[in-house]
């Protein structure tokens, strides 16, 4: 058995963040958004742009994406996207689509210039914790490989990254639909999240969150903060392009 690794050194042996920002890359971005959300979870989004065992949709273009790779199989096995809200007049967030009833101060708030959003986060199957694994933080006595963590910390991984592109994008908040899971994961390592309105149905039960960019990595632990330097060193942000959504 190898010896145990600080959750740094794993992550430097096992994992790199790139931002998506290629045709191949997002290619593959939309590869792995269909193989975890249509083949593995089973999810219908009805959208006309899904093909050739693709998921995307239109919100896609003014989007900001990025890559989990695994290192030593150099396969990418993680997602996520940041969708910065553009203040025209066809614009809005994919949150809105849902008819959730948010908390009054913020149900104009959102359409500002201010806000983004988080989504499509996915972890590929073969990289997820076991139904067992309660909150994804089961100490695993099976690494034989060094491949598992003490903790699941890849969605963490995903989370930060979308921290370092709203602060380099310069949006002050971020919304995304979550399960209460996920909220209670980030919130322990120190990624602070508000409930901002009533839960729904949607593949789950999921709840709208905010995240505050000011606050976003003020309260993580010294491990997450060294991570998310890391993960900030990785990322190259471009500026935000003035594409317009509907």
């Amino acid at each position: 058995m190898m010896p145990s690794m600080d959750l740094i050194s794993h992550y430097h042996n096992f994992f790199y963040v790139t931002q998506a920002d290629t045709p191949e890359l997002l290619e593959i971005a939309y590869k792995l958004r269909y193989e975890v959300y249509i083949k593995d979870c089973g999810y219908e989004f009805h959208n006309p742009y899904a093909s050739d065992e693709i998921e995307k949709d239109n919100y896609d273009k003014c989007s900001l994406h990025c890559l989990l790779f695994h290192k030593p199989s150099n396969t990418a096995i993680g997602y996520v996207r940041l969708i910065p809200f553009q203040d025209n007049n066809t614009y809005h967030l994919p949150i809105e689509k849902f008819g959730i009833q948010f908390d009054n101060e913020f149900n104009k708030k959102i359409r500002s210039p201010e806000f983004g959003e988080i989504s499509r986060m996915a972890i590929h199957p073969s990289f997820r914790r076991r139904l067992s694994d309660r909150l994804y933080l089961f100490e695993d006595k099976t690494d034989t490989q060094g491949c598992r963590f003490r903790v699941n910390y890849l969605p963490v991984c995903l989370v930060l990254a979308c921290g370092v592109l709203m602060n380099d994008n310069q949006l002050e908040y971020s919304v995304a639909l979550m399960e209460r899971k996920l909220a209670v994961l980030i919130k322990k390592y120190g990624v602070m999240s508000k409930k901002i309105g009533e839960s729904i149905s949607l593949n789950g039960i999921r709840s709208p969150y905010m995240m505050k960019t000011r606050e976003f990595n003020a309260n993580l632990n010294t491990e997450f903060k060294k991570l998310y330097d890391i993960i900030h060193q990785e990322l190259k942000p471009d500026t935000l392009t003035n594409d317009a959504c509907h």
